[in-house]
């Protein structure tokens, strides 16, 4: 069962700065590197978008975000500040008809367990700042136990 690894440094642009959850995903990753074998097992790419062109993001997200679903058995999403959050709904729902197997991370939101879940084939994971180590530590935890199910 294959799992893709999917960064997404989607930001809202403020007075012209691209904000603190930029760069959080690739220290998540290397986290995740550090202390999974298996990571280096898996496959990983990023989806490049320019984040001063919103409706263009948005639309590149949506379409590379249909694309993964239907070649992966497993997807992890991991994104900036949520932003991308819409568009890969929108995605899964239409590859897969429903959000049945979809689990979202918001770290804004109050955190599920990944165990009581079934038949996950997509996370996301989106709002952590680069600086918010417990979240990213938990992110690392659930992203974790997600590769370890396959």
């Amino acid at each position: 069962m294959a799992v893709m690894i999917i960064k997404i440094p989607r930001v809202r642009f403020e007075r012209g700065k691209e904000n603190a959850e930029y760069k959080s995903g690739n220290e998540i990753l290397e986290l995740v590197r550090k202390k999974y074998k298996k990571f280096g097992t898996l496959a990983l790419e990023e989806i490049h978008v320019d984040n001063s062109k919103q409706q263009e993001a948005d639309k590149l997200i949506f379409q590379n975000s249909c694309e993964e679903l239907e070649k992966n058995e497993r997807v992890i999403f991991i994104g900036g500040d949520g932003t991308a959050s819409k568009e890969i709904k929108r995605a899964y729902k239409k590859v897969f008809g429903s959000l049945e197997g979809f689990l979202s991370f918001d770290f804004n939101e109050e955190i599920k367990n990944i165990k009581t879940e079934k038949n996950l084939k997509c996370i996301e994971i989106f709002n952590i700042k680069k600086e918010e180590k417990a979240k990213i530590k938990k992110a690392v935890e659930i992203m974790g136990e997600f590769i370890g199910q396959y």
